[in-house]
């Protein structure tokens, strides 16, 4: 990302560039870190990614493709292809990456053939079970559900490669068996949570309270809320918030309305003189929300976490009759489908449903009922039984 380098007490007038290109072992390596010349961030972007684009291409040049038969491209060679033509456009794209690289230290940097047929079926279902369990580099465990990532990464590599050199016939890929273990969370904050919640932060800690409270009006990412600056990404005037695509996790740009409450509270914390409304460190943030969860009684709920109220911001807005297409807008969602995961339906909101019911039922045994009272279905005996029609 662009930045202001600090020259003596004062930022520079222009922006920075810091990009690295390979391994530090690697001769190949590119580094560039110079002035774009510029002091519009936007166009500094723009420059950053056409030279990030240049360099990468410079980088992939040096290491040229296999030769002789495909079949005995090895995994890095096929990585080093897949990512040059596919994974280096994604803003995400060094996570496969990174489970390629995962794979190889455990197989070794065999050929693709490998993965063919029935060997390749007997190759991934050991992968499969040596990955869970191990540490991944980053100081976490490898669980089920990051194993069928690992797997995933697998079949896209084994794809990409069988279309781009025709080989459809040669390299048969086996069926890849995933845990296909879901652990999206469901959790929202209840009107009710809401108003202890907020008196616990508003008694002790009131600026953190204000970054719930955007969070909680604009259904952000904390990671979101925590880079915007008051430079390029706040509009006062349109009182509204545009995230640049480098902001956001899926890389393209987004603007939210803001809300009075958030107008406010922006407004007022431009006056500290900070580029950034909330110049804080996620995890600090992360952990000072669950101190307020602790003291609500609630240590017991992993899913009270930060991110719940963009959950819950995007389950008002549905609840209130908002279009999912204005919502998946909102968020910045690419697929309409990840908008539903974070729609979360209540007891209450399904109340109507019940009550639709009873009234079916009342008509259905000609029975008179008033809103809100029980209904007492008759017995068997009493219920009449239906003429019988005659045979034609």
């Amino acid at each position: 990302m662009a930045y202001r380098k600090k020259i003596g007490s004062k930022l520079s007038t222009y922006y920075y560039v810091d990009i690295r290109v390979g391994d530090k072992t690697d001769p190949n390596r590119i580094w560039i870190n110079r002035s774009t010349k510029t002091a519009d961030y936007g166009e500094a972007c723009q420059i950053e990614e056409e030279w990030r684009v240049k360099a990468e291409e410079q980088y992939l040049s040096a290491h040229e493709d296999p030769e002789g038969d495909t079949l005995e491209m090895t995994l890095k060679s096929a990585l080093d292809h897949v990512y040059k033509n596919r994974w280096r456009h994604n803003r995400t794209g060094y996570k496969p990456v990174q489970h390629i690289e995962k794979v190889i230290e455990l197989t070794g940097d065999i050929p693709i053939k490998n993965f063919s047929g029935k060997q390749g079926a007997g190759l991934i279902s050991r992968l499969r079970n040596d990955l869970l369990g191990l540490d991944n580099g980053r100081g976490r465990v490898i669980n089920k559900e990051t194993v069928d990532r690992y797997m995933s990464s697998i079949k896209t590599l084994l794809f990409d490669i069988r279309q781009d050199f025709h080989l459809q016939d040669e390299l048969i890929i086996p069926y890849i068996r995933m845990f296909n273990v879901k652990n999206a969370r469901s959790r929202v904050l209840s009107y009710v949570e809401e108003i202890k919640l907020f008196k616990l932060m508003n008694k002790s800690d009131p600026d953190f309270a204000k970054l719930c409270r955007v969070l909680l009006d604009t259904g952000m990412r904390l990671s979101e809320a925590l880079k915007m600056r008051y430079d390029h990404d706040i509009y006062f005037r349109e009182k509204k918030i545009t995230l640049l695509g480098r902001m956001t996790k899926n890389g393209k740009i987004k603007s939210i309305p803001m809300t009075r409450s958030v107008f406010e509270i922006l407004r007022k914390r431009q006056t500290l003189g900070n580029q950034r409304p909330f110049p804080w460190r996620a995890d600090v943030c992360a952990h000072k929300f669950a101190k307020y969860r602790d003291q609500m009684g609630l240590s017991d709920e992993s899913e009270f976490v930060l991110h719940m109220l963009r959950h819950t911001c995007t389950t008002r807005l549905l609840q209130q009759g908002v279009s999912q297409v204005i919502v998946q807008t909102w968020l910045g969602h690419s697929d309409a489908k990840m908008t539903t995961h974070y729609s979360h339906l209540v007891v209450e909101d399904m109340r109507d449903g019940a009550e639709v019911l009873d009234k079916l039922t009342a008509e259905i045994h000609g029975i008179s009922v008033r809103k809100g009272e029980k209904i007492q279905l008759p017995t068997m005996d009493q219920v009449t039984k239906p003429e019988l029609r005659p045979t034609p």
